[in-house]
């Protein structure tokens, strides 16, 4: 027979993208290696990509279009036919927006944001962003702004 073995206990939606945002970390580099350059940093490979506030200030962004052009893997920003900005990160669809742990902000907003305010951008896909549910589905980006 088999034996009943309750559901394991699961975690908040923050706990979850804490814990997420910490086993990502572990691969920080080591003391004393050279930083790889600004584009290749923002530019590593797994399931987040993360833009820190030194590659911010580096890149020396006008507006959110040129900071997030070319930056992260798998990640497309362009215009579409009336001229507004589009961010897509893994289908046809807008990722969803968590800012300063508020999720929902809508792409005319995040588009507004001075560069300069921001302290980190991070795109979640696949694992990362399954802690989202449905909503992170078409990946998830995580702004952290200065003015906390």
């Amino acid at each position: 027979m088999f034996a009943f073995r309750p559901a394991a206990r699961l975690l908040t939606p923050a706990a979850a993208l804490a814990a997420a945002l910490l086993v990502a970390g572990c691969g920080a580099a080591q003391p004393g290696a050279a930083p790889a350059p600004a584009t290749l940093q923002a530019r590593a490979s797994g399931e987040s990509d993360v833009l820190t506030r030194a590659q911010i200030e580096r890149i020396n962004a006008n507006d959110m279009e040129h900071l997030m052009t070319g930056r992260f893997n798998g990640a497309r920003v362009f215009r579409n036919a009336d001229g507004e900005p589009v961010l897509l990160i893994r289908s046809n669809h807008e990722p969803l927006i968590v800012m300063d742990g508020i999720p929902g902000i809508s792409m005319a907003s995040f588009w507004r944001l001075d560069p300069m305010d921001i302290e980190e951008i991070r795109v979640l896909r696949e694992t990362g962003a399954s802690l989202y549910g449905l909503e992170g589905a078409s990946g998830v980006l995580v702004v952290k702004t200065r003015r906390r």
